[in-house]
């Protein structure tokens, strides 16, 4: 039996133990008198969002596993989640241009539908989608993640008419007895006791178009989740776009420097929706990719040892002529002379911005 080590002054929502309660009922057990014997009754609750201590969650779901004898009981968890805009994020997801967008958004609201954990989206080799519960929560139900992958599959199989079926999948819990409930469910192969929680889908599914595609009503949608988030509790701020951009070039090596088209499909969008928000944030891919580079320059000319031919290799330029070139546009002045001007402090807003540059 899968142990959980739960922190008592945690709080969770109600809307789990309205879960356990009618799949309980489901099974023909009288969930009731399991909830009695833990002084609990859903009549106390005003509704499904009340907070509730999750040791009694713990408590109550663990029972639960022990009544049915079933050690995939959580997953028949999956169609009596009743979680406040789940709905709203699916018709998102169905109003979005293509997989990459709906996956998009997954990362950015899913705070709104569970505050217990948060997803990660990377596109690289494969599209990898991760589950981690939130700093400081401790370790909560294997449910709870397992349940967030079941939804995912479930709302977006329906999204494309290309079949989109996971390549792996990967839990930290312990291997249950109950396999076949987790076949039946994710149909895929399965890592138990893994390091990360995550499940793995093939990246040529990002381009998958929508269907129901319609940008009217993404903009609706999306309007309304965003209005909600400054206003949740539990909300951590997500970052920038451009931020997120900035931080993938920062961390490769510069004479490797990736193309518009490939960050694009890293961050999980398509080139035309990536040039779009990053316009939409007032600059563009050159110009956070020249800035990444000249603060690499910055510091490289720092260092007296490396010759400037060194360094436009580092950078990725074909030849010193290229690099020179850069670093006067980025500047005004040519690497040498900088170099030579090493009392001065480190110049971190010469780069002209993307309005400068267009008028330049």
């Amino acid at each position: 039996m899968h142990q959980i080590t739960s922190l008592p002054e945690g709080k969770t929502k109600a809307t789990w133990l309205f879960a356990i309660h009618q799949a309980l009922q489901n099974e023909g057990i009288d969930a009731d008198a399991l909830f009695k014997t833990h002084d609990l009754s859903l009549t106390n609750f005003k509704n499904s969002l009340t907070p509730v201590p999750r040791h009694t969650v713990n408590q109550v779901w663990q029972d639960a596993v022990q009544l049915t004898q079933n050690d995939a009981f959580g997953l028949s968890l999956i169609k009596f989640f009743n979680l406040p805009y789940l709905n709203v994020l699916a018709s998102l997801a169905q109003a979005s241009e293509n997989i990459a967008q709906a996956l998009q958004a997954l990362e950015k609201y899913h705070c709104l539908v569970s505050d217990n954990v948060s997803i990660q989206v990377q596109c690289e080799e494969e599209i990898a989608i991760r589950i981690v519960h939130k700093s400081g929560e401790g370790t909560w139900l294997p449910a709870d993640i397992e349940i967030a992958f079941a939804l995912i599959l479930q709302y977006g199989a329906s999204l494309s008419i290309h079949e989109i079926k996971p390549l792996r999948l990967h839990l930290m819990r312990e291997q249950p007895e109950n396999l076949d409930h987790y076949q039946a469910v994710f149909n895929c192969p399965i890592k138990f006791n893994s390091e990360e929680a995550a499940i793995f889908f093939s990246k040529k599914a990002l381009h998958y178009p929508i269907p129901s595609a319609n940008g009217t009503l993404f903009s609706q949608f999306e309007q309304l989740l965003n209005d909600r988030l400054p206003k949740h509790p539990r909300h951590q701020r997500i970052s920038s776009l451009k931020q997120r951009v900035r931080l993938y070039l920062k961390s490769l090596p510069m004479d490797v420097f990736p193309s518009l088209k490939e960050t694009a499909a890293h961050v999980c969008m398509s080139t035309s929706c990536f040039k779009k928000h990053l316009q939409a944030e007032q600059t563009n891919f050159q110009y956070l990719a020249d800035q990444v580079k000249q603060e690499q320059a910055f510091r490289l000319l720092k260092n007296q040892e490396l010759s400037l031919k060194e360094i436009a290799f580092y950078l990725g330029f074909a030849n010193s002529s290229a690099f020179n070139r850069a670093f006067k546009r980025w500047t005004g002045q040519n690497p040498k002379d900088y170099r030579e001007e090493s009392n001065k402090d480190f110049p971190g807003n010469s780069l002209n911005t993307p309005e400068q540059e267009s008028r330049a």
